[in-house]
């Protein structure tokens, strides 16, 4: 019997997210603009950017 490792790929919002808590740049999505995973990673990071805007200042 094989054994085969898998590994749990993340979703390019996750992707964004946790760039966004690297504190990378939204200009640092290393996707291109045809691609469709550059959409969901720019949400991720902006997701994880409101998050901390709340934490930091509050709600508005």
């Amino acid at each position: 019997m094989t054994v085969v490792a898998i590994e749990k790929s993340e979703s390019a919002f996750e992707e964004g997210v946790e760039a966004f808590g690297r504190g990378k740049s939204r200009d640092a999505c290393p996707y291109p603009a045809e691609d469709d995973r550059r959409r969901l990673w720019l949400e991720g990071w902006d997701k994880a950017k409101r998050a901390d805007d709340l934490y930091v200042d509050g709600p508005p």
